[in-house]
């Protein structure tokens, strides 16, 4: 690709060179406020929680009848779930649960 007639074009018309100029740095900076982000993510993935990740398990739970004393039927749900062969413990939590996918948490 002959390089001379692009050159001399653009030492001519100085403002379109700058403009051309301008318009490659914005994108260059743009380029990389993205690669920071997602360097920023995929960092964040890579932080250990302290957690047995492989052991965890959610049960998302509703009530479908109307109950009297809700603690005690919490208190019978997780002694079921406490019952089960190979659960080493069962808590019940609100929203505030780690690895939920929640930026918040």
């Amino acid at each position: 690709m002959p390089w001379q007639p692009i050159l001399a074009s653009l030492r001519h018309h100085k403002l379109t060179a700058a403009l051309l100029t301008l318009q490659v740095a914005i994108t260059l900076a743009i380029v990389c406020n993205v690669v920071y982000m997602i360097a920023g993510r995929v960092e964040r993935i890579g932080v250990s929680t302290g957690l047995a990740e492989d052991e965890l398990s959610a049960v998302p739970s509703r009530n479908i009848d109307k109950v009297t004393n809700p603690a005690a039927q919490l208190a019978v749900d997780l002694a079921a779930l406490r019952a089960i062969p190979g659960v080493r413990a069962a808590v019940a939590v609100s929203y505030s649960m780690p690895l939920n996918r929640n930026e918040s948490s």
